[in-house]
């Protein structure tokens, strides 16, 4: 059976490796919001937290530090 008999039946549109097709950019672009949220959520976050030169250890290798404050959101 192809993919155009069943869109008569009322099926849902397949691409050829059998996910369904309709709104791709859709799904990357909620990908790409959400990662934006979080970055902008984050940066909020720190802003609200640290004072300038303020320094947090994360990890053995990995610091957090204020060293310039500019404000662009």
């Amino acid at each position: 059976m192809h993919n155009q008999d069943m869109d008569k039946q009322g099926a849902h549109k397949q691409d050829m490796f059998g996910r369904q097709a309709g709104l791709p950019w859709l799904r990357w672009f909620a990908v790409a919001a959400t990662v934006v949220l979080l970055d902008q959520v984050t940066k909020l976050y720190i802003m609200l937290e640290f004072s300038l030169g303020e320094s947090r250890t994360i990890t053995g290798f990995f610091n957090l530090v204020i060293l310039e404050w500019t404000r662009r959101l």
